[in-house]
């Protein structure tokens, strides 16, 4: 599923490119003069999207529909869901925040109701990456019938409805990860430790573009065909809205070394990006909506996935004065459950508590100041 977000966003145009898309010893193929070549088609989309998102707060909604006949780890069925996300990233700092609800969980027959969402947070402040999740209400009381017998044990369950926050200055050891978010919003391929679509089109063993433009909606559009390593790219670059991607397909095919379930097994994946809407915002063209399908298949098991998502923004501000909204704050509940991770000093093993931006112990004693981000023995 973090591969699908990440093509996502491509589209949709959550992504920073580096300044330069060139590199040497890959092939292109060459035609008329005045066709451009894949890599000035790049540059031009690098230079939209660092126009775009150099630093903004996006708002938007998600809305989903899966079929899994049987997936590893998911139960087997049809779930539809949504979320209410929002973005801010400054270029360095981001905070995002998901209210997901529908069948958003392994188990198809939980329901997460609308007024009553999953909600979930990650911020990276540049030194410190913390990760909030607290469960529905009505989520929390099904997981204590099904996890617990007794009554006392359910009660105990129950009383915990603040969440938890991990929080650690060594983000690939969160639970989770941070590609739900910041991986996306900059175009990589997992997290934001791994190298951004552009980079992998840089060292492509082939990348051309067609002689003839298509028409996507009302647009005529470069069509860029890309190999690199397993992945074969197709995308249609929009002249008549700023260079944006106005289509996107990437197939593959991987047999899988290491796996939970079963070494050599061959997995197939084919993902589309389609309906591309734009919206004119001051001299440029900002995606505003985008379909997204992902068909993935596990070959001789019979195995099949088809997840289709709709994604409109409802709001951008590009350039906003982060300061003083408030953006990157350190700004959760009061009295969740907090967990400490590589920091010096800290146990790991223990569970804290989240006070007014700090971190503090059963006995009351801060262990971690979000302000002045020093921590002390715990």
């Amino acid at each position: 599923m973090q591969n699908a977000k990440r093509i996502l966003v491509i589209v949709i145009g959550f992504c920073v490119i580096p300044d330069s898309v060139y590199s040497a010893g890959t092939t292109i193929s060459q035609a008329k003069s005045e066709k451009p070549t894949a890599f000035e088609l790049l540059e031009k989309y690098a230079e939209t999207q660092d126009k775009i998102y150099k630093s903004f707060v996006i708002k938007w909604e998600e809305a989903r529909e899966q079929y899994n006949s049987h997936t590893y780890g998911i139960e087997r069925g049809k779930r539809r869901g949504g979320a209410f996300c929002e973005m801010r990233f400054d270029g360095r700092r981001f905070y995002a925040i998901r209210s997901d609800f529908g069948n958003c969980r392994p188990n198809v027959r939980i329901f997460i109701p609308k007024d009553d969402p999953m909600y979930s947070v990650i911020l990276w402040d540049g030194g410190f990456y913390y990760s909030f999740v607290k469960n529905s209400n009505k989520e929390q009381r099904e997981l204590a019938e099904e996890r617990f017998k007794t009554i006392k044990e359910r009660e105990k369950f129950l009383k915990d409805k603040s969440g938890l926050l991990t929080i650690t200055n060594r983000p690939e050891r969160a639970k989770g990860g941070p590609s739900d978010f910041l991986g996306a919003i900059i175009g990589h391929c997992d997290d934001f430790h791994n190298q951004r679509l552009v980079s992998i089109l840089r060292r492509a063993s082939k990348i051309s573009v067609r002689d003839e433009m298509e028409r996507i909606g009302t647009s005529k559009c470069y069509v860029i065909d890309a190999e690199a390593k397993l992945d074969r790219y197709t995308i249609w670059i929009d002249p008549e809205h700023s260079y944006n991607i106005a289509q996107f397909e990437d197939k593959w095919e991987r047999i899988l070394k290491k796996s939970q379930t079963e070494v050599g097994r061959r997995i197939q994946r084919d993902v589309s990006i389609k309906n591309v809407r734009f919206k004119r915002s001051a001299d440029i063209w900002i995606p505003v909506e985008a379909e997204v399908n992902d068909v993935t298949r596990n070959i001789g098991k019979g195995m099949l996935r088809i997840t289709k998502r709709r994604y409109k923004r409802t709001d951008v501000l590009l350039n906003p004065d982060h300061e003083g909204l408030g953006s990157f704050a350190t700004d959760f509940p009061t009295g969740c459950r907090v967990q400490v991770k590589g920091l010096e000093g800290i146990n790991e093993s223990k569970t804290y508590t989240w006070q007014d931006g700090q971190v503090v112990d059963e006995k009351g004693q801060v262990v971690f100041d979000s302000k002045s981000k020093k921590a002390s023995r715990g």
